[in-house]
This record gives structure tokens, C-alpha cells and sequence, in this order.
């Protein structure tokens, strides 16, 4: 976790482990959100004219900040 006062942190575990596991592995957050931001683009516009990698992340950094407002 972050000591930031935001909520939600871009690097925080998509899917947290118990509190007494050694490790933590798999997606953050943000590649959480972007991976469903680039599955939304990719299943809903087949012509979607732009670098959809960078539009999903830029999505996912929205989402967070969104989600930051009211923490």
C-alpha cells in the first residue's frame, strides 16, 4: 500500500492475498482496469481509429483518479 491518502493506488494487488501470505503475485489495479477498458474497445468498436493500449491505460488512470474523488 501507498501512504498516499488516495483509496485506490495504481500499483495495489487487483486481487489481494490474506494478510499472511509471503507474497503477493498477479495484476495491479491499473492493469486490471486497463485490460477491461482495452477488452470493452476491442468488443464494442472494430474500428476504432488510435493506439488502444494507450487509450486503455489512459482509461484506467481515469477510472482511478474517478475513484480517488471521494476517498
Amino acid at each position: 500500500m501507498n501512504d498516499s491518502n488516495d483509496f485506490t493506488q495504481p500499483n495495489d494487488p487487483a486481487f489481494p492475498t490474506p494478510v499472511n501470505t509471503e507474497f503477493t503475485a498477479g495484476l495491479t489495479i491499473r492493469e486490471y482496469f486497463a485490460a477491461m477498458a482495452m477488452q470493452g474497445v476491442l468488443s464494442a468498436n472494430s474500428e476504432f481509429e488510435g493506439d488502444i493500449p494507450t487509450y486503455s491505460v489512459k482509461m484506467a488512470d481515469a477510472l482511478i483518479k474517478e475513484l480517488n474523488k471521494n476517498a
